[in-house]
């Protein structure tokens, strides 16, 4: 559930929050835009700190985590800059492009070269 939950919602809350920030501070100067970018930027400061503790909580302490698909335990691997995969010995690498999937794909372990 975790990893659904990160890499398909809140990874795009991250983004949305990047652009109301840029809108809020740089592009509208207006009240009701200034405090919108405010509250993304706070809020934006919220996901990097659950981002850092949850990146030293599975990566550094190789903490497992449940499968997306079938709920199965199994360890969380970082493939590239934006993609993070789970080995799932039931369904194979699990994986999703953080900042633009909105599907997790799957292949065969071994498969990806990390």
């Amino acid at each position: 559930m975790f990893l659904r939950i990160w890499c398909l919602c809140i990874c795009k809350l991250g983004l949305l929050c990047i652009a109301l920030l840029a809108l809020g501070q740089f592009v509208f100067n207006t009240e009701p835009w200034t405090t919108l970018g405010t509250v993304a930027s706070a809020l934006l400061v919220l996901l990097g700190i659950s981002g850092a503790i949850s990146g030293i909580w599975f990566f550094v302490l190789k903490k497992p985590v449940a499968c997306p698909l079938c709920s199965t335990i199994g360890n969380l691997v970082h493939l590239s800059q934006y993609d993070v995969g789970l080995e799932c010995q039931t369904c194979g690498l699990v994986h999703v492009n953080t900042p633009t999937g909105f599907r997790f794909k799957v292949a065969p372990l071994g498969s990806i070269e990390e």
